[in-house]
Order: structure tokens, then C-alpha cells, then sequence
């Protein structure tokens, strides 16, 4: 995977169901991918369709399982080491399930309307949400006289922003990345790997061979080589006001910069982080497929 994506969510300006849309500058971005025999050349746009449907789907069947089958010996397995135990365990069960079923309420067909199209800008609401692969919206503000210098978002209806807020510079470093390889996990940044795929039983086959188990560092488990873009866009959607406004949490363990990932989520036990949510809405959704995930991350059949 040679090219880097810049996707970012943001909020629009209510009560209906919460959408989506995708800007046209994800039209213009191509996903290479010839090593894992698929499509030589995956469009950004038909990716984000997919992963988007695919993390409100996932968001579904975990709020499922949790609503139905909390009492199954692995679902409350992985409940418990994502969570926690003890007198605080339902609250955070509770407030879990409730983002999962927040997430779900999002529709799972793209909008009509691209972000900046008038169509949209007329009835896009603070619940919806625009998804972006280039920082074209934001334009530098020419008519302040002041020395301060400030940005406009024209998806935003033109909303200002000081520099520090919106330079393209800092903004990169909120996007995700491709450069990411699914049988080398080194990095503990938002990446995923192309394409969407949760469904696809070869691809979870994969990461419970030995020789995957045993290219895998640091701070990666097996089941952290399945987080692709719908992943991705569960995180994601988790940190929108529809999703709950969940954080990335900046308390982390000694030594880590960056919390993403099975082993990770384990020793926040926190329903507030969204990593925490968005893994635990993989396993429960591998649960669903005849699978579920132990406390190394591993990948079993049930």
C-alpha cells in the first residue's frame, strides 16, 4: 500500500435519522493494493461507501449480541476484558451499548449530496456527518485585518477558526493512513488496511496462523491485524455527537503513546475511549460469525 488517505470526519450544523456524506476529493484518490490480490486500483469513494455501511452494521450486531446474549461464556468474556469487572462493570455495560446503539441509529446508505453541494448545506444537521480526503474545504481567510491569522471552513458555512485550529499541517496528523500492512504491525497510530473485509473468513484465517502470530510486536495482538476502514469508521463515528462524543483517551499506560488495539483497550477498561468501543464491536461482531477473541488477542473458532 504505497498512497496516504486524509480522512476526517467532521460535523455539520433535529431528529431524523443522522447521514453521511463523501466529498468529491475522495473520487480523486486511488488505493493501490496489487499485493493482496485484489483490485489493482480501489477508489477511495466506493471504500468509504462500503466501510461506512460496514461499521454501522457492526455497531447493529454488537448492540445485538450485547441486548441478547450479555449471559454466553465468551461474549462475557470479552466483555470483561474490555470493560472491566466488579461494581463498575454494568455502568460501562450500559454505556457501551448505548454508543453501539447511537452508531446504529446512523443510516447506513450515503446521502444524497456531496458536503459542499447546496442540496446538503441546506440540510445537513449537527448529527450528520462529511468525510474528507483532502483539506480543499479549508481556505485561508484574507479579510481579517487583524494580525491574527484565521482559516474558514466552506463546508461549515464558512465557520473561522484561528490558524492553530485548522493549518493543514496539524489537521494531517488527526487523518488516517494506508501505509499500514496487515502482516506487520508496528505502529500504533490510526491506520488501516484496505480493503473492507470483516466479512471475508480468509482474511480472520489469516491472523491465526503461526507465522502472522509471530511477525506481530510491541503492543499488537493477532485480532489488531483485522482493523481496516470499517474499523476505522466505528472509531470514528463514536467521536461525533450521534455517536456519544467519545474520546481518545490521553491517560495511557507508561510508555504508550497512543492507545489503539486489543492489549491496549485491556488495561483502559474505559467505555469512554473509543478504541475501547470500536474493538469491542469487532469481537462482538466475530462472535456473530462463529468466533471470539481471548485475552492475547487470539482469534478462535468457538
Amino acid at each position: 500500500m504505497r498512497l496516504t488517505i486524509s480522512i476526517l470526519p467532521f460535523l455539520g450544523q433535529s431528529v431524523l435519522a443522522a447521514k453521511w456524506s463523501i466529498d468529491g476529493s475522495c473520487d480523486l484518490v486511488g488505493i493501490a493494493d496489487p499485493g493482496n490480490g485484489l483490485d489493482p486500483f480501489l477508489m477511495a469513494t466506493d471504500e468509504l461507501k462500503m466501510s461506512m455501511n460496514e461499521a454501522i452494521t457492526m455497531a447493529e450486531n454488537a448492540f445485538n449480541v450485547m441486548k441478547d446474549h450479555a449471559g454466553d461464556r465468551h461474549v462475557s468474556d470479552m466483555l470483561k476484558l474490555a470493560l472491566g469487572e466488579g461494581a463498575e462493570y454494568q455502568s460501562k455495560f450500559d454505556a457501551v451499548k448505548e454508543t453501539f446503539e447511537r452508531v446504529m441509529a446512523f443510516e447506513k446508505e450515503y446521502a444524497a449530496g456531496r458536503p459542499l453541494d447546496k442540496i446538503w448545506q441546506d440540510t445537513m444537521t449537527n448529527d450528520d456527518v462529511m468525510v474528507f480526503c483532502s483539506n480543499d474545504h479549508i481556505k485561508k481567510d484574507s479579510s481579517s485585518s487583524s494580525q491574527t491569522k484565521y482559516y474558514l471552513d466552506t463546508s461549515m458555512k464558512n465557520t473561522r477558526y484561528v490558524s492553530v485550529e485548522m493549518d493543514p499541517s496539524t489537521k494531517r496528523m488527526q487523518c488516517h493512513t494506508v501505509d499500514y500492512d496487515i502482516g506487520n504491525i508496528k505502529q500504533g497510530t490510526m491506520a488501516f488496511t484496505t480493503r473492507s473485509d470483516f466479512f471475508n473468513k480468509d482474511v480472520i484465517a489469516q491472523t491465526q496462523q503461526p507465522g502472522f502470530k509471530g511477525g506481530i510486536t510491541s503492543y499488537a495482538l493477532p485480532v489488531d491485524g483485522l482493523r481496516n476502514l470499517g474499523l476505522s469508521m466505528l472509531h470514528e463515528l463514536t467521536h461525533t455527537k450521534q455517536g456519544g462524543q467519545l474520546l481518545d483517551v490521553r491517560d495511557l499506560p507508561s510508555g504508550v503513546l497512543s492507545c489503539y488495539g486489543w492489549k491496549c483497550i485491556q488495561e483502559l477498561k474505559d467505555p469512554q475511549n473509543a478504541d475501547n468501543v470500536a474493538m469491542l464491536g469487532l469481537a462482538l461482531h466475530l462472535w456473530t460469525m462463529g468466533y471470539y477473541v481471548d485475552k492475547d488477542g487470539n482469534v478462535n473458532s468457538k
